[in-house]
């Protein structure tokens, strides 16, 4: 695929009078075929070469093997006298693998997660194995799947799970590089970077949250509380004057 491959066929006009030649290519490589003269004119008992030239393209599509086809040559006085020539073209295999790692840089304090995906764009079908590692060795990972098989012209998403052997509760975050390799079967193998930043477990907020949320209980217990108990019970006794007043009057009323 990508590249060129020719054939010459030799045609003898055993007719009696001028005859002219054309040339058809059947089967599944015709698309990519090209026929050079593309019409022969021929004297009786002469003979004329063309060649023809098959160019498959470098897609997906176009499969890898062996794909018979034929060389159909009509004769413009004889129509009936047409022949078909067969042959075998033998596609060979190509390879073009990408991989893309989304995101690159990830943060959490317990793991986070990466999206690898891996594009066969090449005309084979690729089983691949895929690992997982870094330099200092402070990463764990889970790979789902650790291996899968493309088919040519689509693509899959892996998911990998970087997670820290050593966690702490504050300080700054802490860069981990690592690196994704995609391991195709009998082809070379394919490496992408990514980052993972480790935060620590407690929030860089929390402190002060808790700072502000001591604040305003004690606010709450010196000044707030107390504030709160005295009107109450001055609305209990006003309350309680207010019914000791209602008492008296009914009394007065009943003498």
């Amino acid at each position: 695929p990508g590249g060129e491959t020719s054939f010459d066929i030799s045609v003898r006009n055993t007719g009696t009078i001028v005859d002219e030649f054309s040339f058809e290519i059947r089967g599944d490589p015709a698309p990519w075929a090209q026929v050079e003269p593309a019409v022969l004119r021929l004297f009786p008992g002469a003979e004329g070469i063309v060649t023809v030239r098959f160019r498959p393209p470098r897609t997906p599509t176009t499969h890898a093997g062996l794909t018979p086809f034929g060389v159909k040559v009509i004769s413009k006085e004889d129509p009936e006298g047409t022949i078909v020539e067969e042959g075998t073209l033998e596609v060979g295999e190509f390879a073009d693998n990408t991989i893309e790692m989304i995101p690159r840089t990830s943060r959490g304090s317990m793991g986070a997660s990466h999206d690898v995906y891996i594009d066969n764009r090449g005309n084979q079908r690729m089983s691949t194995t895929i690992d997982a590692t870094d330099p200092d060795e402070n990463l764990l990972f889970a790979i789902s799947p650790p291996s899968t098989t493309v088919d040519p012209g689509n693509a899959t998403r892996v998911r990998v799970r970087a997670k820290p052997k050593k966690r702490f509760f504050r300080g700054q975050p802490k860069t981990h590089p690592f690196k994704v390799i995609v391991q195709p079967e009998g082809e070379q193998a394919l490496q992408t970077d990514g980052t993972m930043l480790q935060e620590p477990l407690l929030p860089k907020w929390l402190i002060p949250a808790l700072i502000a949320l001591a604040a305003l209980t004690l606010l709450w217990f010196l000044l707030l509380k107390p504030q709160i108990e005295s009107t109450a019970q001055e609305a209990v006794v006003g309350e309680d004057i207010a019914k000791d007043s209602q008492v008296e009057a009914l009394q007065e009323q009943l003498a």
